[in-house]
Order: C-alpha cells, then sequence, then structure tokens
C-alpha cells in the first residue's frame, strides 16, 4: 500500500553564508598585513659598510626614516617610499611639532656631502638625534 504525500517546499535550502563572510573578512585582513611588509622597497639601496656597525638598540615609533638613493645628477630623497626634493623634504621635517629622531638610509654611492647637508640643515631646526644604517660586511644576502 502506497500513500502519497504531497511534496513540501516549506524549507529553505539556501547555502548558509556566515562562514563563507567570515572567510572573506580573513582574506582581506591578511592582505592588508601583507600588504604593510611589503612596502619597505629597503632592496633597492646598498648600504655602506662599517666594521663598528651594530643593530638598533630599540626603535623609536616616532622616528622618520630618510633613504637617500644615488640618481644622475645627485640624490633623491624618499620616506615611506615617496620621494621627495630636498626643499620638500626640509619643508615637510620643519612642520612636526616635536623634533623627530632620523634615520638615514643612504646609498653607498651617494656623496657624504649630501648626506652631511642633510644633517646641517635637520640641526638647524632643532633635529639632533641621527641613526644611520650600515652593513658589517659580514651578511651575505640570498
Amino acid at each position: 500500500m502506497r500513500f502519497d504525500r504531497p511534496f513540501e517546499h516549506d524549507e529553505d535550502v539556501s547555502p548558509n553564508m556566515t562562514p563563507m563572510i567570515d572567510v572573506v573578512f580573513l582574506l582581506i585582513i591578511f592582505f592588508l598585513a601583507a600588504a604593510q611588509l611589503s612596502v619597505g622597497g629597503e632592496d633597492d639601496i646598498e648600504l655602506p659598510t662599517a666594521s663598528e656597525a651594530r643593530p638598533a638598540e630599540r626603535m623609536n615609533p616616532d622616528s622618520i626614516t630618510i633613504e637617500i638613493k644615488s640618481v644622475p645628477g645627485g640624490a633623491g630623497f624618499s620616506v615611506s617610499g615617496k620621494g621627495y626634493s630636498y626643499r620638500d623634504l626640509l619643508n615637510n621635517l620643519r612642520i612636526q611639532v616635536e623634533a623627530p629622531p632620523i634615520i638615514v638610509r643612504a646609498d653607498f654611492r651617494v656623496a657624504y656631502k649630501q648626506v652631511q647637508e642633510l644633517m646641517f640643515d635637520c640641526a638647524s631646526m632643532g633635529i639632533q638625534v641621527f641613526d644611520f644604517q650600515a652593513t658589517t660586511g659580514e651578511e651575505t644576502g640570498p
């Protein structure tokens, strides 16, 4: 004996989107964090060697890293990957409320005169704390 049951259409068979949305948000967070780590651009500067180079004892979160690259006709200045003319760089440093510590990453091909000029101009604005990045010559790159 067969009983016919009416086919019920009341059930909702759509997929649960909550886990998919969670995964999408986690991927967004991952890619944002990975993008922040890759912004450095530190590979294109060849640091000078110094026999007495030592690691920084502590990093100041307020410090400003100025990169000085060797370019045809002089030096190119950048902060956080953004290029500046020397005049614009000094103008941006002048508007700082407090004198921040400066970390100088100068290519070994840059004339010392240009680094010295930057130091003198920063000192005239009240910026007195400088750190210089160098290598010991013992590191071997990949």
